[in-house]
């Protein structure tokens, strides 16, 4: 019984909080902003990812709205981004179990200071992308990173490598910690955000807290009539 109680607070949590999102979202238009960036060679099997010799920007962007900031990853590499776009809508996202470890594992590192930790917010934008859009290896498939400019950005490579471990090895438990919101574009890439579901526990308090409140009011109110 507990269990499945806990589960249905979790799912509560859950759809209360994208319901949250959707509803900031329609009221304001969300604006973009750069979160921090850092410097990486990219190239792609096609041609079409970056190219073999420039450096390409991988920057963590921030997603305003309502006044609430939430700090979003690409998950459309193919498209450029647009701060200018005001076209966004907020969605749901289904994440694997694969990029539901690699937040669980890394997000909280860096989340508080993405410009003072460049390197490992790369090195995440990087795992995400793979996970999300390419093969799962930085080395092969249309996001491939050119295995001889690996020694220019070494930090965020290696950042990326062990993420991707984490988050493909199946022993690594998932918790459901985080809902998924996707901020969908016309003009512009889209981008993942995502906030913290409550625990069951404090679910629960909150309900125990509201009730009492509510029983200790209605005393009042039969003592006065």
């Amino acid at each position: 019984m507990k269990t499945t109680f806990n589960t249905v607070l979790r799912a509560a949590a859950v759809a209360a909080a994208s319901l949250i999102l959707a509803g900031a979202a329609q009221a304001a238009a969300p604006v973009l902003g750069n979160a921090g960036a850092s410097t990486l060679i990219l190239t792609a099997a096609g041609g079409n990812f970056g190219n073999a010799s420039p450096a390409l920007t991988v920057p963590a962007w921030t997603v305003s709205f309502n006044s609430n900031t939430f700090l979003a990853f690409c998950i459309e590499p193919s498209q450029a981004m647009s701060v200018a776009s005001t076209d966004y809508s907020a969605g749901s996202f289904n994440a694997s179990n694969s990029v539901k470890r690699l937040y669980e594992g890394y997000y909280t590192q860096f989340a508080a200071n993405p410009g003072q930790n460049k390197a490992l917010v790369a090195g995440f934008q990087l795992a995400l992308w793979e996970l999300n859009n390419d093969d799962s290896n930085l080395l092969s498939g249309a996001l491939a990173l050119k295995s001889s400019y690996t020694g220019n950005s070494a930090a965020v490579f290696s950042n990326a490598q062990s993420m991707l471990s984490y988050a493909l090895d199946t022993n690594n438990a998932i918790a459901n910690t985080y809902s998924y919101t996707r901020f969908s574009s016309a003009s512009s890439q889209d981008v993942l955000t995502v906030s913290a579901v409550p625990e069951a526990d404090t679910w629960a308090m909150m309900a125990a807290g509201l009730g009492m409140l509510a029983f200790v009011q209605r005393r009042k109110a039969r003592k006065a009539a």
